[in-house]
């Protein structure tokens, strides 16, 4: 599991997500897990089975997708093979209910009313991989000013205090940010508000760390690596991976965005 942010700017659109990869037993394997991934309509990050997430990128790594359907035939299309093996005794790992609690958020762009505009949506597929589930789990988050924030499963059980004090934490940054970005005339300034965003999301990443850790059971899914993801019309932009606990963490991600600024400076 990880922590999955995505936020709807309407021209813009916001992703963060944390870099850490565990093993089915719940151990650390590394805090290089790029989570945020392209695809040819967008960006798209999962939240859940490592297994079944990495499955899905090396699908979109290599296939050309038109519209948001072919990436969620793409996520039943392995999900359900998983489930399958699975059920059939044939893989031992990952855990079902991981795979069946694994979500997405994803962006990309449409027209409507002869206006270009970017969506934002999360995919939840439920079921045990016998049918498909399309429509009614797929939530649509068109309009600017919505957001979505996936918070690990742990955090949600073991740690639901906490978990629910941090995801306020989220949501009321990413409220005062969306507020603030009415106020801003240009593009310049647009990005300027952005990376103060992903620099408050980033460090809230960082304290639920610290936080969690400081507790007797350490949370393994949580890591203060993180990367940021931003979706423009001009198109998608991803960080490096952000060791926040490292000073010049703050450096990194300004040179990230004025490379993004750069290109409206024209």
């Amino acid at each position: 599991m990880t922590i999955v942010i995505g936020i709807n700017f309407g021209a813009y659109v916001v992703f963060a997500a944390d870099t850490r990869a565990t093993h089915p037993n719940g151990n650390v394997a590394n805090d290089d897990c790029e989570k945020i991934q392209r695809t040819t309509i967008g960006l798209i990050a999962g939240a859940g089975s490592f297994d079944l997430v990495n499955r899905v990128n090396n699908r979109l790594q290599k296939e050309k997708v038109t519209d948001i359907n072919q990436i969620l035939g793409i996520i039943e299309d392995e999900r359900n093979q998983i489930l399958s093996m699975i059920k059939k005794e044939k893989l031992r790992y990952p855990n079902k209910q991981d795979v069946e609690n694994t979500n997405w958020i994803c962006s990309y762009p449409t027209i409507d009313d002869g206006k270009h505009k970017l969506i934002l949506c999360k995919i939840s597929i439920v079921g045990d991989g016998l049918e498909p589930y399309r429509e009614r789990n797929l939530s649509k988050k068109s309009s600017p000013g919505q957001y979505f924030v996936i918070m690990p499963h742990e955090v949600n059980k073991e740690y639901e205090q906490q978990g629910q004090y941090f995801k306020k934490k989220f949501e009321d940054a990413i409220f005062f940010h969306l507020h603030l970005s009415t106020m801003f005339k240009n593009p310049q300034e647009v990005f300027y508000g952005l990376e103060n965003l992903s620099l408050e999301i980033a460090q809230l990443i960082r304290s639920l760390y610290y936080d969690i850790l400081l507790q007797i059971q350490p949370v393994p899914s949580i890591s203060p690596h993180c990367q940021i993801g931003v979706h423009t019309f001009k198109g998608t932009y991803i960080s490096p991976i952000l060791n926040t606990t490292d000073v010049a963490f703050k450096d990194k991600l300004s040179v990230f965005y004025d490379e993004i600024r750069k290109l409206y400076s024209t």
